[in-house]
């Protein structure tokens, strides 16, 4: 949802395909992006955005909407969102509250609906000969999505990301929630590059991605 002027945020309610109107307080002017996530049934009415602007914040909402909260401590964690196609918001829908984000360097996750937040440490942008106050050679995280996990995971979803771990552009996927990961794809399939991910919540390891000009590609 592109937010190219001031004004209210539709939403529809869970009962029905009706939508109402929320005003904020936050004048969306000038913003580059709003992003909402698509709700679990397990979010219980739950809903977030995030403003990515000179200052980022993370908005969360307990009411389906009605009213927002500004995350005071997601911002304490430096999230530096570069562009907004290399930004990613995803939730799981088998956990209340559980969240994940992406703002074109690292990786961070919520399991309470967005009022606290973790930063992962895991993945790193690659800066070459780029002084680090402008942009890298390689972003470090730039889409995440979460699939259905394999059968005995430790974590109710696989969770897959665009970045750089280890050294290493790729696909990566975790199956205990962002502990350990592994690459999903290999240099023979990188198609000029990969942007938006989406992942099969019905069969493990099927997963959707979007290739740079190349159509629209998933894994068996």
């Amino acid at each position: 949802m592109a937010a190219i002027s001031s004004g209210p945020l539709a939403r529809a309610s869970a009962s029905g395909p009706i939508f109402t109107v929320t005003h904020f307080a936050c004048n969306f002017r000038g913003l580059q992006e709003i992003r909402l996530p698509a709700i679990s049934l397990r979010m219980m009415g739950s809903l977030c955005f995030t403003c990515w602007r000179s200052a980022p914040k993370f908005y969360y909402s307990t009411d389906e909407g009605h009213t927002f909260t500004d995350s005071s401590q997601f911002s304490t964690l430096g999230p530096r969102p570069e562009f907004v196609s290399n930004t990613s918001l995803a939730v799981n829908p088998n956990a209340e509250g559980d969240v994940w984000l992406t703002d074109s360097h690292s990786i961070f996750h919520s399991l309470d609906g967005g009022a606290t937040w973790t930063k992962l440490s895991v993945t790193g942008s690659i800066w070459g000969d780029h002084p680090t106050w402008s942009w890298p050679v390689v972003y470090g995280a730039t889409s995440i999505a979460l699939g259905k996990a394999p059968a005995g995971a430790s974590y109710s979803a696989s969770v897959y990301v665009v970045g750089v771990i280890n050294g290493v552009w790729g696909v990566h996927r975790s199956d205990d929630g962002g502990t350990t990961w592994r690459r999903f794809n290999d240099d023979k399939h990188q198609y000029g590059g990969i942007g938006v991910l989406a992942a099969d919540q019905t069969v493990s390891g099927r997963l959707y991605m979007a290739g740079s000009g190349r159509g629209i590609l998933f894994s068996y």
